[in-house]
């Protein structure tokens, strides 16, 4: 009896770990990646982007399987900003909700990034983007 409890315990050790969870709950390497704003709307006053003079993308950076750094890299009219902070990911239903604490920033459908947030200032902001190729 205890030869086949040791031949067995190795099989369920083995078949009880399985990785497919961790691979799942691996959200920061699905979503890393640089994506391109192709619209914004600032208190209302929407765009396509890019234009000539307007230029967004968001990169996002893994920190850990549920955590990744968000800069906001921004080029309007020739001045260039980067904004940065890390941002906790949750997986929802079909997309993974980017939380700043316990608020929303917004989320990633598929290749697809929505935020929404307010400014310090009370304007609000809708960005839409799309994930560009990894090789360009």
């Amino acid at each position: 009896m205890k030869k086949l409890i040791f031949v067995l315990l190795p099989y369920f050790l083995f078949t009880s770990c399985s990785k497919d969870e961790d691979l799942k709950s691996d959200l920061a390497s699905k979503v890393a990646g640089v994506y391109q704003a192709n619209y914004a709307d600032i208190n209302n006053k929407s765009s396509a982007l890019p234009t000539s003079d307007i230029n967004i993308n968001l990169r996002l950076d893994m920190v850990d399987i549920r955590t990744v750094n968000c800069t906001l890299i921004t080029n309007i009219s020739g001045a260039k900003s980067e904004t940065s902070g890390k941002l906790n990911l949750e997986s929802s239903d079909d997309k993974i909700r980017m939380l700043n604490g316990s608020s929303e920033f917004g989320y990633i459908k598929g290749n697809n990034l929505t935020v929404e947030y307010v400014n310090k200032d009370g304007s609000k902001v809708l960005i839409k983007a799309k994930k560009r190729p990894a090789n360009i």
